[in-house]
């Protein structure tokens, strides 16, 4: 059985464009009897759709969601120690990052944690990152 990491601050309840794709594609993938994901992702409310739907994906795909207490994951080093932990409790073999930038620069403590296969998605804000000297040079780091 392969586990994955997701860390995202995309996924469910809210709706929009990346926490759709993020969602779809979890979900078909999910399918797959040899796979399993952990997504560590931000905090967002009502509480109670946010319980359920984090229940409906257990139930329904055997996902496992846990949420941060911050509503914005930034790579620090609180959130990189987190996701290491989870990393490393549920014996992943690979992470997704569900947006390069800046999830991105946890990479390196999750691959010295063993990640074999580290994936970032983009979605199209990291053209402004490297567009600005300072995120340009952290855009090259991911």
């Amino acid at each position: 059985m392969i586990t994955t990491l997701v860390v995202t601050n995309d996924f469910g309840p809210r709706a929009g464009g990346i926490e759709t794709f993020i969602h779809g594609l979890l979900e078909q993938a999910s399918k797959n009897q040899q796979r399993n994901f952990i997504v560590l992702t931000s905090h967002q409310s009502p509480q109670d759709e946010v319980i359920k739907f984090d229940q409906k994906m257990w139930e329904n795909n055997r996902i496992r969601v846990v949420r941060d207490t911050a509503k914005v994951l930034l790579p620090t080093r609180r959130l990189a120690k987190k996701a290491t932990d989870l990393f490393v409790v549920h014996k992943c073999e690979n992470v997704i990052f569900g947006s390069s930038a800046p999830l991105g620069l946890l990479a390196k403590s999750l691959r010295r944690a063993g990640a074999k296969h580290i994936v970032a998605l983009t979605h199209g804000h990291e053209v402004w990152w490297a567009r600005m000297p300072l995120f340009s040079a952290l855009l090259r780091r991911i």
